[in-house]
């Protein structure tokens, strides 16, 4: 811990401004509508069935669309469909009750990421830098 005995410092004296400590970030509304993950068991107490889910949900009022942006159009019309799923499931949300949970017609998918690349054991154009020498003398190219 530094000691401050009131001293200017370099950049005070040589007009510099001092840093300013970075805002908080402002807290969060906490999320109203929630997608969970799981499957219908036999109920507890007088249910019928009870939902029994993973132990965290998917916040869906703070999810936002993605930006549409590139030039491939198949993929911004991928990126189109996935905002209207997600405009689709949020309005579906905001005609729930308090309290009232609704079962969507989604699919859940399990993935797993391919980890790092690993370069292949024949490359083509490293073949190319293998040659003796890159430098071609003067006069001597076509």
């Amino acid at each position: 811990m530094a000691i401050d005995f009131g001293m200017p410092t370099f950049g005070n004296r040589f007009g510099q401004r001092q840093q300013e400590a970075a805002p908080a970030n402002p807290p969060r509304k906490p999320s109203e509508f929630w997608i969970n993950v799981g499957l219908p068991v036999p109920g507890m107490s007088d249910d019928k069935f009870s939902f029994l889910s993973l132990p965290l949900g998917i916040p869906l009022d703070t999810m936002n669309p993605v930006e549409l942006r590139g030039s491939n159009q198949e993929f911004l019309e991928f990126r189109a469909a996935q905002n209207a799923l997600l405009d689709k499931v949020q309005k579906a949300a905001k005609d729930l009750r308090p309290g009232e949970a609704v079962e969507l017609g989604l699919m859940v998918q399990l993935r797993r990421i391919l980890g790092e690349p690993t370069a292949p054991a024949s490359n083509r154009f490293l073949q190319i830098l293998g040659a003796p020498s890159l430098v071609v003398p003067v006069g001597a190219g076509g």
